[in-house]
């Protein structure tokens, strides 16, 4: 009778103990499971993204991305102050002159949606000046609908295409890397990034092609890439950067707008909004998107040191990212698209 009454208090020690271990697992696994849902979003997105211009033949396969929502954490973080950097450096002698820089708004289009001539053509109104397509190849069909072309060095794998086949002078402006910090995006070194600046950005810069900053995502990561990358090249001058190209998702206009000037203020450099839409990528919350997209439109208008912003992005599908985001209807414009670029 005594051993059963040990066995008993055993038994229910057991239980007790089990009970104390299983709660503090499922408060661990609340926590986790919350960084889990951001990755599992960022994946999702950036597959997304690298399908967003397939729909254009290319020389070789290669991820296109388009948003920056990926690399998004929804985290207030705001670049780590930095010293403004000098003027760049004037253009050297004897290289091509590069074509007119894109004359009319500061409209640019992020184009998902492969090669649609009349998209293309019924697109080229309001502040529309320029598009990319997170690709460094040729896109004719843009140049020929009126647009400048903005190519695009992705990432590692468009290295050998620039190099080879981009000259000083052959474009006004070009993109750096897209989200470098990001495992599914760009996903470099920064001080690779910065080599490779000096090799292939140096050259184009000292032709007179203004050369773009990397895009990093708007949160904690992307902002301590930035801030080595920048170490790495000894100054954005240094990497021959002329300008920063800046990715935001949120909901929250004054957020992104705050996100923006930080990026000006820090680096005293003009800005390029490259991807932006009103989505939070932690919680999803719903907003208005006509009030984001009014509010963002005339901001960004009104700001001297803004020389471009799109909103992501011509397509038809949006991948994850809210589709009351979508700026096109058809072959035009729908009513969004015409308050961002009307």
């Amino acid at each position: 009778m005594a051993s059963k009454l040990i066995n008993l208090i055993a038994l229910s020690t057991l239980a007790i103990l089990a009970s104390s271990f299983g709660s503090t697992n499922v408060n661990a696994l609340s926590v986790s499971s919350n960084h889990h849902a951001r990755s599992v979003a960022h994946q999702a997105f950036a597959a997304k993204k690298r399908a967003a211009a397939s729909g254009r033949p290319k020389c070789k396969p290669r991820p296109s991305s388009s948003a920056a929502a990926p690399g998004s954490t929804g985290a207030p973080a705001q670049p780590a102050a930095q010293p403004a950097q000098p003027a760049p450096a004037p253009p050297a002698q004897g290289n091509p002159t590069p074509p007119p820089a894109s004359s009319g708004g500061k409209g640019l289009l992020a184009w998902g949606a492969g090669s649609r001539p009349d998209l293309l053509k019924n697109l080229k109104v309001g502040s529309v000046s320029a598009i990319y397509n997170w690709n460094p190849e040729p896109f004719p069909e843009a140049e020929a609908a009126g647009y400048e072309y903005i190519p695009n060095l992705w990432g590692e794998r468009d290295v050998d295409f620039v190099r080879n086949n981009i000259k000083p002078g052959q474009y006004a402006h070009i993109l750096g890397f897209n989200e470098p910090d990001h495992g599914e995006q760009g996903n470099m070194d920064p001080g690779r990034a910065a080599q490779l600046y000096k090799e292939i950005m140096v050259p184009l810069h000292n032709g007179g092609t203004r050369v773009s900053s990397p895009a990093v995502s708007n949160g904690p990561n992307g902002l301590e890439w930035f801030k080595q990358f920048v170490q790495a090249c000894g100054s954005l001058e240094a990497c021959g950067v002329d300008f920063i190209s800046a990715h935001c998702y949120a909901t929250d206009t004054a957020y992104v707008q705050k996100t923006f000037q930080d990026w000006h203020d820090t680096y005293g450099l003009n800005v390029w909004v490259t991807e932006s839409a009103a989505m939070d990528f932690v919680t999803y919350q719903k907003t208005d998107v006509t009030k984001f997209a009014s509010e963002m439109a005339a901001w960004a208008n009104s700001q001297p040191w803004i020389e471009k912003y799109s909103a992501f992005m011509v397509a038809d599908n949006l991948g994850n990212v809210d589709p009351s985001n979508a700026i096109i209807s058809g072959s035009n414009f729908n009513a969004l698209g015409n308050i961002y670029y009307g």
